[in-house]
């Protein structure tokens, strides 16, 4: 396979074959930090501020996170189905965004009916955007090298506690876990949103092969289309802009992989962007 040349936000890298280049990987490891630190490790260092201001009990605030963390596992393979419709960045940059929409709910919660919700949310929007979806996102772009490319990713948010418990700390010494929640969401809205957006404009192929050398190729959707456009900022639209190739409409360009001939991988087909075949050398 020929090499290729990616380029993010105006810098051109020269990729290795069947390699995915170490941007994309710290890119989406940075994403993974911030993904784990928002959504799951900072939680224990405020839930003794947060049982205090809900008037509950802190087993009752682990309880619920807990339950939320359930109901987010139960989610999971809807959130598979929805990488394979339209790929697991497209999902992770949509999935950022509710994010950050969850942690602001969140933190203006003043009831304890809102708060519930806004936690199970949580946990829900960290099912499109934490390991399930960054290792779909991996496969997807290169599945020869997707082992090797899953273990950095992996070796790199492995410090998402290491950052995130002291800066938690740090912050929750002079601000309340509201504040906090809402400095959070800004970091999903404004780092992780652009880092996806990016990553599935530019790095995610439009046509690969199988292990069969037979073409396979995403095909695009006008509802798709529709939706990303108008969820996408025009701002965002225009950083993305300013080192692409393509159209602006390229990112809403769905993961909707199809062989020739109508087999293969079909919408709807669940889970399976990750399969066993995908790790094994070709």
């Amino acid at each position: 396979m020929a090499s290729r040349c990616w380029t993010i936000r105006g810098a051109a890298l020269r990729e290795e074959p069947d390699r995915v280049p170490i941007v994309v990987i710290a890119a989406l490891g940075l994403t993974q930090i911030i993904g784990y630190g928002t959504l799951y490790y900072s939680f224990s260092i405020l839930a003794p501020d947060m049982a205090r201001d809900i008037g509950w009990s802190t087993e009752g605030i682990f309880g619920l996170f807990s339950a939320s963390l359930l109901i987010g596992g139960l989610v999971a393979p809807f959130a598979g189905q929805g990488m394979d419709r339209i790929g697991a960045t497209r999902l992770m940059a949509l999935g950022s965004v509710v994010a950050a929409l969850t942690l602001v709910a969140c933190s203006l919660s003043t009831s304890a009916i809102t708060f519930i919700l806004s936690v199970v949310a949580l946990e829900i929007a960290a099912s499109l955007v934490l390991y399930q979806a960054a290792f779909a996102a991996l496969v997807e772009i290169t599945p020869q090298s997707a082992a090797r490319s899953i273990t950095s990713l992996t070796l790199i948010a492995g410090f998402a506690s290491t950052v995130f418990w002291p800066l938690t700390t740090a912050l929750h010494a002079d601000y309340s876990w509201r504040s906090i929640y809402l400095f959070f969401a800004a970091l999903n809205l404004g780092i992780c949103v652009p880092i996806h957006y990016l990553i599935a404009r530019h790095a995610a192929p439009e046509s690969r092969q199988d292990r069969r050398g037979r073409i396979v190729r995403r095909r695009t959707s006008p509802r798709i289309d529709t939706l990303c456009q108008r969820i996408c900022p025009a701002w965002l639209r225009a950083l993305g802009d300013a080192g692409s190739y393509g159209s602006a409409s390229d990112c809403a360009r769905p993961g909707r992989w199809r062989r020739h001939g109508g087999h293969g991988l079909r919408a709807g087909s669940g889970p399976r962007t990750v399969r066993q075949h995908d790790f094994r050398p070709r």
